[in-house]
């Protein structure tokens, strides 16, 4: 999911369009191989080893070769696959939050660099809230933290109720997030993954990633929030 102001491309193919220029991520014939050996499943490092024949020996496997992609100014992306066939591991690797692979990401044709942190978002699958803060003291905080220190105080509470009513959270902004590991009663599915959203749009990136966004939620919900990121594109 996206909201570019430029292009967006992963050279992972030898004989690409784009050069190599031998910065941080790049190799030398431009390839996406996500080369690391470590177990297998979600969270862990994209490529896995497996005992060779009984013999002791691991073997290593690519879970993503010669990868290629473009995103274009306002374009909302969707990435999608069975089940294990590496979309997590993709979205790792062109976010940039797994820099253990070989191969090139661009952003209106130049190498991205340390700015590209600052312009992105990353909206996890996993909710990570405190069940005793409410939605508006969860937003607050992160404002606070995360926004640049340069911002006033005030624009920052301003950025917060402006989020709020962008992402349809007024009507629980005093409701606790709550959950079930807490034994608190809080707000619902769809509430939660909107609010994982807006947390990442408070400091309003360029491009933000977010991975299964509409897990969870029933159809009307997924509905909801695809139009929700489908109105961010432009």
């Amino acid at each position: 999911m996206a909201r570019l102001q430029g292009n967006f491309e992963l050279l992972g193919q030898p004989g690409g369009h784009l050069p190599d220029t031998g910065g941080p991520f790049g190799s030398n014939d431009g390839s996406v191989r996500l080369a690391t050996a470590g177990a297998s499943g979600r969270g862990s490092q994209p490529s896995f080893a497996a005992l060779n024949g009984g013999n002791g020996m691991k073997a290593e496997r690519n879970i993503l070769y010669n990868v290629v992609g473009h995103a274009e100014k306002g374009q909302m992306l969707a990435l999608m696959g069975a089940s294990g066939a590496g979309k997590s591991s993709l979205l790792d690797c062109i976010s940039l939050r797994n820099h253990r692979f070989e191969g090139c990401v661009y952003l209106d044709r130049n190498p991205v660099d340390t700015h590209f942190f600052s312009s992105t978002a990353y909206v996890h699958q996993v909710d990570m809230f405190f069940a005793t803060l409410t939605v508006r003291e969860h937003l607050t905080f992160h404002a606070m933290v995360r926004v640049k220190k340069e911002v006033a105080v005030a624009d920052r509470l301003r950025r917060v109720e402006e989020v709020i009513e962008a992402v349809n959270l007024s009507k629980c902004s005093e409701s606790l997030i709550g959950g079930p590991q807490a034994f608190i009663r809080g707000i619902s599915g769809g509430e939660r993954k909107r609010l994982s959203v807006a947390t990442e749009l408070l400091s309003d990136p360029e491009i933000i990633f977010a991975d299964e966004p509409t897990s969870g939620l029933d159809a009307f919900m997924a509905l909801s929030g695809t139009w929700m990121f489908g109105a961010r594109g432009g």
